[in-house]
This record gives structure tokens, C-alpha cells and sequence, in this order.
């Protein structure tokens, strides 16, 4: 069984004006003490420390596209116990169907997909809960921060493969799309869990198909 690729070492970029703007700060119309924006950006330099990133991704190849559902080859890249709906083929074939009428638009042109996840810890969860009793504009700023730089890790993900897929005259969409957005169901993060066998890199699945730790996210993009 062929397994997914994982990446034990992200750097945590911190990118101030992303993050500030997810707080709602508005360079040219918020006005706000210098001294205020001291402290919070040494909050954000705080949050880098805190986080632990992790990712795991795989490459599938798109066997059929309709307007409405894209169909995956995992032939040797899921469990064998994984069951879903989503799931069919013979042992020797497994496809993965998702019905997803915005992800099939965006994959348009694509051939294949690169499925990918990052993990931000449970360190940084943990901190933010420890904090909010003492002190709930860290706590805040800590949680926006987290959340931004894990996203931002997706694009070190994608730096790494782009790199790989020049040898192979491909490259990779310039934009991602994750379950929740649009029509595509958060139920599908079920099978990508075992796609990607998410446990390795820290990350739960619970019923209703959230991600434990809260700074965790999946996303998809296309290889074309």
C-alpha cells in the first residue's frame, strides 16, 4: 500500500497584514495606538512558537469529470477497513466520487488532484484556552494568528510539489479549495482522512467530520 507523503518540518510564516486584516484591522481607517500595535504583533511572533506544523498530501489521478462530480483513482492508497459511500470499485480498484458541482468547475482542466493537509498542533488550542481568563485580546490574536499561519502552510505544500512538477511540465492551479466551501461537503474529510492518514501528523476526525486540532485544514487543487 502506497503512503501518503508527509512533511514533519513547516516554517510558520507570519504574514502581519493577513493576519491583522483577519482581525479587522483596516490600515488606512482603523486607528489604533502604535503601542497597541507593539503588543499585538509580539502576539503574532508568540503564536509562530507555539505552533507545530505538520503536512500530509497525496497526488490522485482524475479518471472522469462531469459537471457535476469528479471521480479519483486511490487504487492502493486507502485502508482496506475504510468504508463510505463515496467509495466503490473492486479490491484491486478503488475510485473516490466527489459530488461537487464548484469543485468539478474548478478542476476543470485538471488531470489530477493534490490532495493536502496541515496540522498546527494541539499546543497552540491549549494555550489559547489557558489565556482567554487572563488576558482575551491575546487569546484572540493568538487564535486568528494560529489560524492564518496554518492556512499559509498549505502554500509552503504547494511551493514543494510546483518545484517537483516543473521535471514533469506541470504545474499546479494557483488557488485551492477545501470541504465546507461551496457545495463540497465537509463528509468528504472522512475518506481524505484515511487518503492521507491524517493520525500520523496529530489530526482526529470527529462524527460530524471536524478537525481535532481546531488549526488543522484540508484543501485541494489541481495539477494540470
Amino acid at each position: 500500500c502506497f503512503m501518503a507523503r508527509f512533511i514533519t518540518s513547516i516554517p510558520a510564516k507570519s504574514d502581519y497584514h493577513q493576519i491583522m486584516t483577519r482581525l479587522g484591522y483596516k490600515r488606512r481607517t482603523s486607528e489604533v495606538p502604535d503601542a497597541f500595535l507593539s503588543e499585538v504583533k509580539s502576539y503574532i511572533d508568540e503564536t509562530s512558537s507555539l505552533l507545530n506544523l505538520k503536512a500530509s498530501a497525496e497526488r490522485l489521478k482524475i479518471l472522469e469529470k462531469t459537471e457535476e462530480y469528479i471521480i479519483l483513482d486511490i487504487t492502493g492508497k486507502i485502508r482496506q477497513n475504510t468504508e463510505s459511500s463515496d467509495l466503490s470499485g473492486t479490491d484491486k480498484k478503488k475510485i473516490f466520487t466527489i459530488e461537487s458541482r464548484s469543485l468539478a468547475n474548478f478542476l476543470k482542466d485538471a488531470g489530477e488532484v493534490l490532495i493536502m493537509a496541515v496540522c498546527g498542533g494541539k499546543e497552540v488550542t491549549d494555550a489559547v484556552e489557558n489565556i482567554q481568563g487572563s488576558n482575551m485580546t491575546k487569546a484572540v490574536v493568538i487564535d486568528a494568528a494560529a489560524g492564518e499561519i496554518t492556512d499559509d502552510a498549505l502554500d509552503y505544500v504547494m511551493s514543494l510539489y510546483r518545484r517537483e512538477l516543473l521535471r514533469e511540465s506541470k504545474k499546479l492551479l494557483p488557488k485551492r479549495f477545501s470541504p465546507g466551501y461551496g457545495d463540497l461537503d465537509l463528509e468528504i474529510q472522512k475518506v481524505i482522512y484515511d487518503i492521507l492518514y491524517l493520525e500520523k501528523i496529530g489530526i482526529t476526525l470527529t462524527d460530524s467530520f471536524m478537525m481535532i486540532p481546531q488549526k488543522s485544514v484540508i484543501a485541494l487543487t489541481g495539477i494540470i
